[in-house]
């Protein structure tokens, strides 16, 4: 895999990298799944 496509994949799975004198902290992004969002949506709405 190039590394131009690692990148974006690493860039796309990490929200924020927070360097410290004595520790790192990594947050991940969330991104729910495609089901999770048309259940979601599905309830927002209520039944037709």
């Amino acid at each position: 895999m190039a590394t131009d496509d690692k990148r974006r994949i690493a860039e796309s799975l990490i929200e924020q990298i927070i360097v410290d004198d004595s520790e790192i902290v990594i947050m991940f992004s969330y991104r729910p799944a495609s089901e999770e969002l048309c259940a979601n949506q599905q309830r927002w709405r209520g039944p037709g």
